[in-house]
C-alpha cells in the first residue's frame, strides 16, 4: 500500500523518485510533510476551505524552483497516512535515540515559593532536536502537564539554540547534552513531609541519520519542607549553564531591520566602546527567527562599514501574511559580541 500511495503522489504531483536518491526523496518529502503540518496548526483563516476539513499540501521536485511547484488538496485523513508513511520510512528504530527526563533545580518545595523543573535531553552524537521555532521542518520540543490542583507552570526559558541539519535542510535546534528550564509554582497551602509528584507528557522531534517523534510520560518527586530547600547538585551546574545561554537584550549593540518580501536587512550599530573594538573581529554571523519571517536555508550576507555590521537573511516562503512590523529573535556571532556573549535578543 506505501509504494502504491507513493507512486501515486509522485505521479500527480511531478516528484519523481527515479530523478534523484533516496536521500533525496526523505529530506524534500518529510519538508513538505512539516511545512503542510505547520499549516494545519495556523488559524483557521490560514487554511484554504476549511468546512471541507482539507489543507493545502505541496509537493516539489528536488530542486525546482517556487514557480514548478504542483499544489495538491489533500484530505486531512490521507495527509495523516502520508505523515505516518514518512516516519515509518525515514525511521526504523525500535527506539527513540533522545533520552528525555524531567528533573529538578531543588531537592525539594516549599510551599508558594516557585523553583525550576526541566527537561533533561541526551542526543546521541549526530541527532538533533528544535527549538522553540524549529524553522520550515522539525518541532518544538514541549511537555503537557498533569499537575496538582493549585500549581501553575511557565513557559519553558529556551537555551540558545544552534543551527541543525534534517538531511540537507537547516533548522533551529540543538545538539549534546540540554536542559529546558520551567519554572513551577506550588500553592501556599501544601503540607510539609508530604510528598508531590510533579508530571507531564514530553513531545519532541529528534532527527540524524533518521527522524524519531517522541512521546514519554515523565515525573519527578519531590518533598514538601518549611524552610528553603538546598539545590540538587546533580543539576544545579546544567541548570545555571542552560539558563545563562538563554539570549538577552543588549546594552552594547543596536539592531535595527527592514523588512521587503525577499530579505531582511539587520543594521546592527556597536554602542560601547568594547563593542566597536569587538566588530572588526566579528565574521559570522547567524539569525534564529522566532515567528517563522526569515528561513536560515535562505541565502545569507555579512558586510560592514566603518561605524555598522550589515547582516541580510532571506523571507521564508511561510512568514505571516501580512509581513511583521518587527524582527523578533536571536541574533549569533560566532566569534562573541563581546567576551562570553555570543548571542544577543533583538525586537527590531
Amino acid at each position: 500500500m506505501r509504494k502504491g500511495l507513493f507512486s501515486i503522489c509522485c505521479r500527480e504531483s511531478g516528484f519523481y523518485p527515479a530523478r534523484v536518491d533516496t536521500r533525496n526523496i526523505i529530506a524534500s518529502l518529510c519538508g513538505e510533510l512539516w511545512k503542510c503540518f505547520h499549516c494545519l496548526l495556523q488559524p483557521p483563516r490560514e487554511l484554504k476551505k476549511p468546512a471541507d476539513h482539507s489543507a493545502v499540501f505541496r509537493f516539489g521536485k528536488v530542486g525546482a524552483t517556487r514557480s514548478k511547484v504542483a499544489r495538491m488538496k489533500l484530505p486531512i485523513p490521507l495527509f495523516c497516512i502520508l505523515v505516518g508513511w514518512a516516519v515509518s520510512t525515514v525511521s526504523n528504530a525500535g527506539d527513540n535515540p533522545l533520552n528525555v527526563e524531567l528533573v529538578a533545580e531543588s531537592v525539594a518545595i516549599q510551599p508558594g515559593h516557585a523553583f525550576r523543573v526541566g527537561l533533561h535531553l541526551q542526543h546521541p552524537a549526530g541527532y538533533h532536536s528544535y527549538w522553540k521555532f524549529a524553522g520550515i521542518v522539525g518541532i518544538p520540543t514541549g511537555i503537557e502537564w498533569k499537575l496538582p490542583a493549585g500549581w501553575t507552570a511557565g513557559d519553558i526559558e529556551w537555551p540558545a539554540p544552534e543551527r541543525v541539519l534534517m538531511f540537507q535542510i537547516k533548522a533551529q535546534g540543538f545538539y549534546g547534552e540540554r536542559l529546558l528550564p520551567i519554572t513551577l509554582t506550588p500553592p501556599k497551602d501544601l503540607v510539609p513531609g508530604r510528598t508531590v509528584k510533579l508530571e507531564g507528557t514530553a513531545r519532541w522531534m529528534c532527527c540524524g541519520r533518521n527522524c524519531n517523534p517522541g512521546f514519554k510520560n515523565v515525573s519527578v518527586e519531590l518533598p514538601v519542607r518549611a524552610d528553603a530547600p538546598a539545590p540538587d547538585s546533580r543539576w544545579s551546574d546544567l541548570f545555571e549553564k542552560s539558563l545563562s545561554s538563554g539570549a538577552k537584550y543588549s546594552n552594547d549593540w543596536i539592531a535595527r531591520a527592514e523588512i521587503t518580501n525577499q530579505n531582511v536587512l539587520f543594521h546592527i550599530l556597536p554602542v560601547s566602546a568594547a563593542a566597536r573594538e569587538q566588530m572588526s573581529r566579528i565574521r559570522d554571523v547567524k539569525f534564529f527567527t522566532e515567528d517563522g519571517l526569515t528561513d536560515p536555508n535562505r541565502p545569507e550576507s555579512l558586510t560592514r562599514s566603518e561605524t555598522e555590521l550589515l547582516f541580510t537573511q532571506g523571507v521564508s516562503e511561510f512568514a505571516p501574511d501580512p509581513l511583521p512590523k518587527e524582527v523578533r529573535g536571536i541574533l549569533q556571532a560566532a566569534e562573541g559580541w563581546l567576551p562570553g556573549e555570543s548571542s544577543i535578543r533583538i525586537s527590531a
